[in-house]
This record gives C-alpha cells, structure tokens and sequence, in this order.
C-alpha cells in the first residue's frame, strides 16, 4: 500500500500529572507539531520490539524469557528539503504518533476483532488472496462483514517518548534530513 506524505503525524500530548505515581498520567490536550510537507516526503518507519526482559536457559536447556513488557521502539527518517519543527521535539517529550508502518493481524475467523493499539482513521483494510476490503473501527473493535475471510492490516497510532532526534542539512544539495528516535509509553 504506498502511503502519501501526509500519512505521518506527530502531535504532542500534554500530561495531566497524578500525585499518585502508581496511577498512569491522562492525555490531556493534544496539537499537531508542525511538519512541513517539504519534511516529510518519502518517510521511512521502522518498529521493533523493546528488550524489557532477558533470557536465561533452564537446567533442561530451554529458553525462558524474563519480559513481560510488549512495548514498541521506532525510528522515523526522512530525507526532503526541510526539516521539521525542532522547538518541540526533544528528548522526554510525549508524542502521540499516527504510524506510517502498518500492524498486522493474524488470519480473521470471527465476525468482532479487537486490535492491540488504536488505528489511524480510514487505515483498517481486511485483504484476503484477490482483494483488499476498507473496514470501519470503533475504538479499538472491528467488525468484519459476514463471509470475508484474511488478515488486518491497519496503522496505528502509537503514544511515544522521544529517545532522541537529530538532522542534518546538506548546503550543496539543500536538503534535509531528519531522524526521530522513540519508544511506547
């Protein structure tokens, strides 16, 4: 599925801060950081697991793993004319990020599916061998109509610390390049 420059976004999440440190912080307010269309051409989104746990061999030789965590890291890089804007995004901010990279679903057999993260607007398609079918989602629900069968595919948006970032800008050329470091809150 090619994907056009605007399928990025990154807005920042202001957090409502609890005094109790067990209770998670609500997202509060959120505005769109500023990402120039000439920033954001041709993207490119990597996630990958975070390595929460460790493993370690049992007495019998098999391997356990320690984590418990099932939380994503990414890495967003973009090569255009400009960069984007800078005076939002450090390390510790918290984005909420409409992903370019699609999740997939096992096979569908029943009619409700509940996805593991909430999916970008107009991204949820049921693609079974022949074609590719838009689904509507409700929250995190979808329903796939009676006699379809094959996998989810959908775009999610995803809550994200910003790790790091960096950008470089070439004078000959007059181009931007950008990488965004981050990982799941």
């Amino acid at each position: 599925m090619m994907h056009t420059a605007t399928d990025l976004a990154l807005f920042k999440v202001l957090q409502k801060k609890t005094e109790d440190f067990a209770t998670p912080p609500s997202f509060e307010d959120q505005y769109p950081l500023l990402l120039p269309l000439e920033a954001v051409r041709g993207c490119s989104q990597t996630l990958f697991p975070l390595s929460q746990g460790h493993f370690v061999r049992t007495v019998s030789g098999h391997c356990l793993n320690l984590g418990v965590l099932e939380k994503y890291g990414s890495v967003i890089k973009c090569q255009d004319k400009e960069p984007p804007n800078l005076e939002d995004l450090w390390p510790g901010v918290l984005l909420k990020v409409a992903c370019i990279q699609p999740l997939v679903t096992h096979q569908v057999h029943q009619q409700k599916v509940v996805l593991k993260r909430p999916a970008v607007e107009g991204s949820v398609l049921l693609i079974d061998e022949n074609e590719t079918f838009p689904l509507l989602c409700k929250g995190n629900q979808v329903e796939v109509p009676k006699g379809l069968k094959g996998y989810i595919s959908y775009r999610p948006f995803l809550y994200m610390m910003v790790k790091n970032f960096s950008v470089l800008y070439d004078e000959w050329k007059q181009s931007a390049g950008w990488v965004l470091e981050l990982e799941e809150y």
